[in-house]
């Protein structure tokens, strides 16, 4: 009798024991499915572990504030002499631009010889005059005699020999005429004529004249001679 309740008290704490691993197990395997699996790690063919992979899920296009692409300023140089006024003659073929401010008189309604000016010149009066039959002439009255300095010069598309001419008096020189003299075209000289005279270009007068008969901003006779042509 004390056998078998010995027999039966081992039988039962072999099946609790059971119980409890059965359970415990249960519970491990539940926790372990539970929990996240770790990213994978790759390795190259070295066999050493390789970065793992970024999110790229956000937006490339956008850089930070200090690498953003400045943005490119467009600057062009604008014409300087887009606001002056253009004198075009048909009789004598030419074209020039002069200053807003300026105005000009033609003498004897004649476009060969025009002076130029602050406001409306009188003839004799202006800063600059522009003589294409060459008949400017000038006197050195009350000189003991006079000198000139020449020297070639390009401005815009146009030739000029640059004249200064000094009164000397005294023992003293001063400058008292500059010019801007440049040769006629060919089909100019060959197309045009001096009241009855149609050689006159060809043997008398083969080149005009700007003359500066006053002090002149220098901006302003680099622009009138840069942009004075002659127009076929």
């Amino acid at each position: 009798m004390a056998n078998a309740r010995a027999g039966f008290s081992g039988r039962l704490i072999a099946v609790i024991i059971l119980i409890l691993a059965i359970g415990a197990g249960y519970g491990y395997l539940s926790r372990k499915k539970q929990a996240p699996s770790p990213a994978p790690e790759t390795t190259d063919n070295s066999g050493r572990e390789q970065a793992k992979p970024q999110d790229t899920t956000a937006d490339d296009t956008q850089k930070p504030p200090a690498q953003q692409d400045a943005p490119q300023e467009k600057t062009q140089a604008g014409d300087p002499y887009a606001g002056w006024k253009t004198l075009t003659s048909a009789a004598y073929n030419y074209e020039l631009k002069y200053p807003d401010t300026w105005g000009y008189l033609i003498q004897n309604n004649d476009e060969f010889y025009v002076e130029f000016g602050p406001g409306k010149p009188q003839i004799g009066q202006g800063v600059l005059g522009l003589d294409l039959v060459c008949i400017f002439a000038i006197g050195f009255e009350g000189t003991d005699q006079a000198s000139s300095t020449t020297e070639n010069v390009t401005y815009g598309s146009m030739n000029y020999t640059k004249q200064n001419s000094y009164q000397v008096s005294g023992g003293e020189k001063n400058l008292i005429l500059q010019t801007f003299n440049f040769d006629f075209p060919d089909w100019f000289k060959n197309s045009h004529s001096y009241g009855s005279d149609q050689s006159y270009y060809q043997t008398s007068c083969k080149g005009g004249s700007f003359i500066v008969r006053k002090p002149i901003n220098a901006d302003i006779l680099s622009g009138i001679l840069s942009n004075f042509k002659f127009v076929q």
